[in-house]
């Protein structure tokens, strides 16, 4: 980064701001990112286990794609090179959080598509069609003339109990189709990476902004920092 033009390239990033940019400090700093590895079990009439990854950078406290499918070009040393400070204040239980509220959104989707799955409407439309049929056998005994009142209560008895036995069948089907989900931590990794924070100033018209960038030069990509409110000119 420090062999090119870091202006050209806040800009480039940038492109959607209106005004003048201009990079007021540039600093190594150590960027720390969090991999929580987590284990998903979906139970139901069967196991089955999967696995999920997620990276977060815990300067800016947001899910980081962009590291885990670069996370490869990581060079990795027993002893650290640099002795950078960390740029911010690190909250591992806010990103923890974030992370599993991830993976349970994502398990909570999987089991929706379950439901949707068209092998288990298949079965679902079996049963009731079947038990509707029995339903239709058994009113057609009470258009019969002459039947007693005691015979009446005994057909309208017998609908109940096919309609009690279809509501069972489907409650046990679709157990277990949806079954649920148990998600464990299985570890947990910290990476420490040089990176360059930028102070910028963002100038339109009267007003002014600054805006906190960090450069990481793993995924040749900027994150956003804090950004300070705009200011006017001269108040």
């Amino acid at each position: 980064m420090e062999k090119v033009n870091p202006l050209k390239k806040i800009t480039g990033f940038l492109h959607d701001e209106k005004g003048k940019i201009s990079i007021l400090d540039e600093k190594h700093v150590m960027g720390v990112w969090a991999l929580f590895q987590f284990h998903i079990t979906f139970i139901s009439d069967e196991k089955e286990e999967s696995s999920n990854q997620i990276w977060m950078n815990l300067i800016t406290n947001e899910k980081s794609e962009f590291m885990k499918q670069q996370q490869n070009r990581i060079v990795y040393q027993s002893a650290p090179l640099y002795h950078y400070p960390i740029p911010t204040d690190l909250n591992m239980d806010e990103a923890f959080v974030i992370a599993y509220n991830k993976v349970k959104s994502d398990a909570e989707m999987e089991q929706k598509q379950r439901r949707q799955d068209q092998h288990l409407q298949k079965d679902i439309d079996r049963i009731e069609t079947y038990y509707k049929d029995l339903l239709k056998e058994n009113d057609r005994r009470t258009a019969r003339k002459g039947l007693s009142e005691d015979k009446v209560k005994e057909i309208a008895t017998k609908s109940e109990a096919i309609v009690m036995e279809m509501d069972k069948q489907l409650e046990e089907i679709k157990k277990k189709s949806y079954g649920h989900t148990e998600i464990t931590l299985d570890h947990g990794i910290i990476y420490f990476v040089p990176i360059l924070h930028y102070d910028i100033d963002i100038s339109f018209r009267s007003e002014r902004k600054r805006q906190t960038l960090y450069y990481n030069p793993i995924t040749k990509q900027f994150d956003k920092g804090a950004e300070n409110p705009a200011v006017i000119d001269g108040v």
